[in-house]
């Protein structure tokens, strides 16, 4: 069964490729006209690939190259199919061939990125930062985001984010805020709580410190930060005091998270914390409230 639907398909396929060639454009003196011709091409290249036909393809690329020349569109398809394909190494030879050296490495240190190679991954990124002089900081910022984000080695990407917040002063709020999303996510609260401090981005950096603070067991300084934000910021207010509840909860002060929890849905009935608080305290504590704060009748 599965060899007969691959015959229909690659018959299906050759129709389809056969009558694209007979509808090529002839036209092909302005650009505009080169570019529709040259689509034409793209979607036999497409059709082989449907059908799993890979040689077909590369066939069909080395054509377009010879009728229409080589150019960094070209070139990326081509790579995209080895890479679809997982044929890093000659996906990474054909960015090798860009005009654009700086985009070819760029695409380079994607694909060992998604090989998880991630020291050569950088080194390919590292290449742009001597060719790319209108942007300093961009390439240094995609290798402490590798760092960071996908290899997970965070003592790399601090070093890299420190390295920007000294040469980056435009960025700095942007470079503390990652320095300080990079010590939290090492489990080192401590010191992210020191770099979001530094934060002016109120109340998302308060946000940060108060779960850090939790995470450290230190509730009483969370409940702190959450009380600011409430007074600091209205549209917070529902979500840091349905958060106190979590934390007084944490911090083993039954009554007052109860308390904190009816609080949340007679302050802020309409809210979705309300709808959330009112949940926990049926589910967690058998305690039945309205939307609104009074008691219901068991």
């Amino acid at each position: 069964g599965d060899q007969k639907q691959q015959a229909k398909g690659v018959k299906l396929s050759d129709l389809g490729v056969a009558w694209v060639r007979q509808n090529v454009p002839a036209e092909r003196q302005t650009d505009q006209q080169k570019a529709a011709a040259r689509q034409h091409y793209y979607w036999i290249t497409d059709l082989y690939e449907s059908s799993g036909r890979d040689k077909s393809v590369e066939a069909t690329y080395a054509e377009i190259q010879k009728v229409f020349g080589s150019d960094d569109d070209v070139l990326g398809r081509l790579a995209g199919f080895y890479r679809r394909k997982g044929r890093y190494d000659e996906a990474r030879a054909v960015y090798a061939r860009f005009t654009n050296k700086i985009e070819g490495n760029s695409q380079v240190a994607t694909t060992y990125r998604d090989q998880k190679k991630y020291e050569p991954c950088v080194l390919a990124y590292r290449r742009n930062v001597p060719l790319d002089a209108e942007n300093p900081h961009r390439w240094h910022a995609a290798i402490a985001y590798t760092y960071h984000h996908y290899a997970r080695q965070y003592d790399k990407a601090i070093a890299v984010y420190q390295e920007l917040l000294k040469a980056d002063a435009e960025n700095t709020q942007t470079w503390l805020w990652n320095i300080a999303t990079a010590y939290r996510d090492s489990g080192k609260c401590k010191e992210a709580i020191g770099f979001y401090r530094q934060c002016t981005n109120f109340p998302s950096n308060y946000t940060e410190m108060a779960m850090c603070h939790r995470r450290l067991k230190q509730y009483k300084e969370a409940v702190i930060l959450y009380n600011q934000i409430i007074g600091g910021a209205p549209n917070s207010a529902p979500w840091a005091l349905l958060q106190i509840g979590y934390t007084r909860e944490s911090a083993g002060q039954k009554e007052q998270a109860i308390k904190t929890f009816q609080q949340v849905c007679k302050r802020f009935p309409k809210k979705s914390e309300a709808s959330r608080a009112h949940a926990h305290l049926q589910n967690k504590y058998k305690i039945s409230v309205t939307l609104g704060g009074s008691k219901k009748d068991n």
